[in-house]
């Protein structure tokens, strides 16, 4: 796995913002194997190299010493209806 990424300015947002929540959890999402859970927790910087640190079982991307986003591992408890 790569330490660092990286979200082109042409998947920003609105114009000269930060990176389309969508794309950078799209990106984001497979860093770790199975079903996961992308947290944004700031804007994320297009053109900017981000740090990745994995700690146990979740990943943790950073711009400098900010926390911009956290991928987990998710559950998905879905249930089958029975046939009618």
């Amino acid at each position: 796995m790569a330490d660092s990424i990286r979200i082109d300015s042409r998947f920003n947002g609105y114009p000269d913002t930060a990176g389309n929540g969508g794309y950078v959890a799209g990106r984001l999402a497979p860093s770790l194997p199975g079903l996961t859970t992308v947290t944004l927790r700031l804007p994320v910087p297009v053109d900017t190299h981000l740090t990745l640190q994995r700690r146990g079982e979740a990943l943790f991307v950073y711009n400098g010493d900010d926390l911009v986003a956290e991928v987990e591992p998710a559950a998905v408890d879905v249930r089958a209806i029975d046939p009618v």
